[in-house]
């Protein structure tokens, strides 16, 4: 079967369309590996009891050789808090690195 190109700027479109799929597939693909390998993560979830503060609960949290500002801009991270207020019974995120 042989086929003829009638049309040079109609076929080179359609090349132009087929590349810009094949990109988007490739972009889908490496995005998804991303997200999931972001995503195993480990944590430990901790209950804010009242009273509690960013910096007390950091405290617990940070190893020995670490600052403890350190602890706590990992867990406004892990949690996207944009400021250190915290709320009795609200559930944070502990990055697993910190609590080993």
């Amino acid at each position: 079967m042989k086929f003829r190109v009638v049309s040079k700027a109609r076929f080179t479109a359609f090349l132009l369309v087929l590349v810009m799929i094949m990109v988007m597939i490739t972009g889908l693909v490496f995005r998804t590996v991303r997200v999931n390998g972001e995503s195993a993560e480990k944590f430990q979830v901790v209950q804010v009891m009242d009273g509690d503060t960013l910096w007390t609960l950091a405290e617990k949290y940070t190893p020995k050789d670490q600052d403890v500002r350190r602890t706590i801009y990992e867990i406004r991270k892990a949690n996207g808090m944009e400021t250190s207020d915290l709320s009795a019974g609200q559930i944070l995120k502990i990055p697993a690195d910190l609590t080993a």
